[in-house]
């Protein structure tokens, strides 16, 4: 029997190490297709833009808030999406707001992400220490996007992408927007695919 068992493996191992070797790459594309598509957690997000704000809204059109953690490799994406949205004709004011630790060293958020939005037309980019305005927002999940009218109501909350790291036309830009073409947009929310901006004790804490 052992002998069989014997031949058998030495005759096919090239077919059995193939089957294994499809099989852990099957495994491993399975758990990194369940993560990209389980999105961050999302907080309800108020209704009007946040009366002790220290960024200064649009009075003329729409405005846009992302909130960042500059680590977070999945909103490269997010930023991708903005980037789409600026370039059509109802673009708004944009604003991200780059979470920046206290204990951490000098310019630690000035990142690629950081790059990546510097190259965006028109955003404006704030160090958000201790995450004190995305707090203010809401927002704990990074790729978070508001987007609020000229008169300071909430039209759109979620994120931009339908998975982490995916970028394109989807669902999730589509009702983005046309929050920016409504003038009289239902406020509409969408999951966020992202990092943790901080750590949810953390959040707590602040």
């Amino acid at each position: 029997m052992l002998g069989i068992a014997k031949n058998f493996f030495s005759g096919n191992w090239v077919a059995l190490s193939t089957g294994c070797w499809l099989l852990l790459l099957s495994m491993v594309c399975l758990i990194q297709f369940r993560y990209d598509s389980i999105p961050g957690t999302s907080l309800i997000a108020k209704s009007v833009w946040p009366a002790n704000c220290k960024i200064s809204r649009s009075l003329e059109t729409k405005t846009l808030v992302m909130v960042l953690h500059p680590h977070c490799p999945c909103s490269r994406a997010s930023l991708q999406q903005v980037a789409s949205i600026m370039n059509s004709k109802n673009h708004p004011k944009c604003f991200f707001l780059f979470y920046t630790p206290t204990c951490f060293a000098k310019n630690w958020e000035k990142t690629d992400l950081w790059n990546q939005a510097l190259e965006i037309p028109g955003a404006e980019l704030i160090s958000d220490i201790d995450g004190t305005e995305a707090q203010k927002f809401g927002a704990i999940t990074s790729g978070q996007t508001y987007i609020f009218d000229k008169t300071g109501i909430l039209s759109f909350s979620g994120g931009l992408t339908v998975a982490r790291g995916h970028t394109g036309e989807c669902a999730n830009l589509d009702v983005a927007k046309k929050a920016l073409e409504d003038t009289f947009a239902v406020s509409s929310v969408t999951p966020v695919y992202g990092c943790p901006i901080m750590e949810l004790r953390n959040h707590a804490q602040l």
